[in-house]
């Protein structure tokens, strides 16, 4: 390996260390914190598996946790047509809806990558800091955070029962399809033209003595 490969390549292996020692800690403390199995919401939504970086947010960086943790569930990435389609529809809704969300969806949390905001963060965190008001828990150089939606699910458990939470759930696992209406169309709106085009009548005449001078010959 030449020098410069070289050089790159311990770069490379700093980087990934420096992540390391960022996340580690970090999704250990989320698992001292939650129960075992317990969802977390990965923030921004990004595609996979063509994931472009996202301002300073590296390529394929929701991997980071998923990886390194033992017992808690992540929502990146999604494999399945019904949970990227779920992913998108929830991408497009204000931050103020979303966390009354995904708490009647099922999730303890939500881990924002803070590099994967061009204001790296502010406004999200404003949001999330108003709406949710539990436990925010950040990483030890300030990118990650992780907001608990523990008070957004004791909420809901007070103002609905059961049987309305699994509704809400359902409808947004599987939102009603969308049709469109149109009244119909009156009588005059409807117009056939035909035309029929036939040979003219010297065209046949000579097309039958053509006929009769080979039948004679």
């Amino acid at each position: 390996i030449d020098q410069a490969g070289f050089n790159g390549l311990r770069i490379t292996h700093l980087q990934a260390q420096a992540m390391y020692d960022n996340v580690q800690p970090f999704v250990s403390e989320l698992e001292a914190n939650l129960p075992k199995g317990s969802m977390i919401y990965q923030l921004p939504y990004v595609a996979y598996p063509h994931t472009p970086p996202v301002f300073q947010m590296e390529s394929h960086q929701h991997l980071v946790p998923f990886v390194l943790s033992k017992d808690l569930r992540w929502s990146w990435p999604s494999l399945s047509s019904e949970g990227i389609q779920l992913n998108e529809r929830l991408s497009r809704k204000p931050i103020s809806d979303l966390a009354r969300d995904l708490a009647v969806l099922g999730y303890a949390g939500v881990w924002v990558d803070r590099n994967g905001y061009e204001d790296h963060g502010a406004d999200i965190d404003r949001v999330f800091t108003r709406e949710i008001d539990g436990k925010v828990l950040i990483s030890h150089n300030g990118r990650f955070v992780f907001f608990g939606l523990e008070k957004q699910v004791n909420r809901l458990n007070e103002e609905l029962s059961q049987s309305e939470i699994e509704n809400r759930r359902m409808r947004l696992l599987h939102p009603p399809s969308q049709t469109v209406q149109t009244l119909p169309l009156p009588h005059s709106a409807y117009r056939v033209t035909i035309s029929v085009v036939s040979p003219s009548l010297d065209y046949r005449i000579n097309q039958i003595q053509k006929i009769n001078v080979r039948l004679r010959n």
